[in-house]
């Protein structure tokens, strides 16, 4: 099995074909990581198709200081941010939409009040981590929904771990103090994100 790099040398020699061995690696990671952000299935695809793109295009600048993924992933985190400046309204407000049409479609699941409720706790925790002042909603997203250590934040985010360490400490403060408000579902909603 050829490793990251002889793949990258390989697309960089003019065999444009084995960046689809890359792309299969890293597929699910970068959506994942994409619909972190948009909280949308078509949304997280396009975005996904424009990460690839953009590595494609800068695979030259990559230097084998890092590995490969830590060099990715630092792409797709700033694609991220960049989508979600630029699509923070809308993204709410095509948020409630949605929910609208998803709460007429008749279903075999729990009831609809318990559903709801969970939703609302959902809602509430997504809304908390979208909050976050961008550097500190980074850091989260990376630590908890892609169980990457601080090392691994750090390498990707290009900052010392004490600095990594520092902002996911400060972002859990920061979510606790939001989900912890009785009117938040308290504890509930705090183990949600620990």
């Amino acid at each position: 099995m050829l490793k990251d790099e002889d793949v990258v040398r390989l697309v960089l020699d003019g065999h444009s074909e084995a960046y689809s061995i890359l792309i299969d690696e890293y597929k699910n990671m970068i959506y994942d990581l994409c619909y972190k952000y948009t909280h949308d299935y078509v949304e997280s695809q396009d975005l996904s198709q424009e990460i690839f793109l953009k590595v494609y295009r800068k695979l030259h600048t990559f230097k084998n200081t890092s590995k490969f993924s830590t060099w990715l992933y630092r792409i797709g985190i700033n694609t991220c941010i960049d989508w979600t400046r630029k699509h923070k309204k809308t993204r709410y407000e095509k948020s409630i939409e949605e929910d609208e049409y998803i709460g007429r479609i008749p279903s075999n699941k729990p009831s609809p009040e318990d559903m709801a409720i969970k939703n609302e706790k959902i809602e509430i925790v997504r809304n908390a981590v979208d909050n976050l002042p961008e550097i500190y909603r980074t850091v989260i997203i990376l630590y908890n929904y892609k169980d990457l250590s601080c090392r691994e934040i750090a390498d990707i985010l290009e900052i010392p771990v004490k600095t990594a360490e520092t902002r996911l400490y400060r972002a859990k403060k920061m979510l606790k103090e939001k989900l912890l408000k009785p009117s938040n579902g308290g504890e509930y909603l705090w183990n949600v994100v620990k």
